[in-house]
């Protein structure tokens, strides 16, 4: 289902069907062509007595790529490529579809596949050819995921898809444009909101329980609430809030909500002084950090700057992370 950088050989991502023009073999025991594709996977699982609400597909937001592309036959399409892989967004032959979207579509001719459902980009002269997934290929798996009675769908991972665009797109067609609330409202007065006006505080504890405006470069907890443009928001992932995150552009982040399940305390124009950047220093690594990008730190005594703000945990050590740290 998934064609790699170490094969030399073009080939779709995350194909929804096969595609009989593949020139790969489907003999035993493989079968590449007709089982390498989602609908295959998904109904064997049926097929083998897996409840199909037990089955989530799995949704890339990012792309892989190839370069020495020569043969234009299916517009390259499941053609010869070079073994060594072109430079990806972080890694070799991989692309965050932010990064597609912002150096590569627009710069290269895009093909549809019309029986494996998916788009490819496809530069004859530069030999590059990439596959990825868009608008068009996860509104057909999002259809496919409801029609077939599935649990739903996963990506990897959100930050490919900082805009929400593809997200977005599955988080409103699977549930049906709803946007579910985990608190119940009411009318009564008693649950009216206290507006307390400028105020600051020197240390960042967790927001749960009031409201603040929400903010950028805030490192957000789980279940805190925030107003944006008027709406209440309630965070469903811990993370160090950016420019372009606003709460009705990152669902994945923000769960809008109608009320509070208590009553609630809304604070305006909160500074948050406790945790600065590192930003030209460089500190120990550490664990349960908010660290921001392009901080600097040193783990068993090699210096990394920071890609992708987030907070940090035990098991995601720089050298073990190379999409969060970068070694310099």
């Amino acid at each position: 289902m998934v064609s790699c950088g170490w094969e030399t050989k073009t080939g779709h991502n995350a194909p929804l069907y096969k595609n009989n023009d593949e020139t790969t073999s489907d003999v035993a025991p493989s079968y590449i062509k007709s089982r390498y594709n989602c609908d295959a996977a998904i109904q064997t699982y049926i097929r083998a007595g897996v409840p199909s609400t037990k089955i989530l597909m799995g949704l890339p937001l990012y792309g892989r790529g190839w370069k020495g592309v020569t043969s234009t036959t299916l517009n390259g399409f499941s053609q010869t490529a070079s073994s060594q892989l072109p430079r990806g967004t972080w890694e070799n032959g991989v692309y965050d579809y932010d990064d597609l979207k912002r150096s590569y579509i627009s710069s290269n001719q895009r093909y549809w596949d019309d029986q494996s459902k998916v788009p490819f980009l496809f530069n004859p002269s530069t030999g590059l050819w990439i596959t990825y997934n868009d608008v068009q290929s996860i509104d057909i798996k999002n259809n496919y995921i409801k029609q077939n009675n599935l649990g739903g769908g996963f990506f990897w991972e959100l930050s490919s898809d900082r805009q929400a665009e593809l997200i977005g797109l599955t988080y409103n067609a699977l549930n049906n444009g709803v946007e579910p609330s985990s608190a119940t409202t009411s009318a009564s007065s008693s649950n009216s909101p206290t507006t307390i006006h400028n105020v600051k505080t020197t240390t960042q504890s967790s927001t749960q329980g009031i409201i603040r405006q929400w903010q950028t470069n805030y490192a957000y907890s789980v279940n805190d609430l925030v107003m944006y443009q008027g709406k209440i928001y309630k965070c469903r992932q811990g993370h160090r809030s950016q420019l372009d995150w606003i709460p009705p552009d990152v669902l994945a982040l923000w769960l809008p909500i109608s009320s509070p399940s208590t009553n609630p305390t809304i604070i305006e124009s909160v500074t948050a002084t406790n945790q600065p950047s590192n930003q030209g220093k460089v500190s120990q690594w550490q664990v349960g950090y908010s660290y921001s990008v392009n901080d600097l730190v040193m783990y068993q005594g090699r210096k990394y700057q920071c890609r992708q703000p987030h907070r940090s945990q035990a098991d995601w050590t720089p050298p073990d992370v190379p999409a969060l740290w970068l070694q310099i």
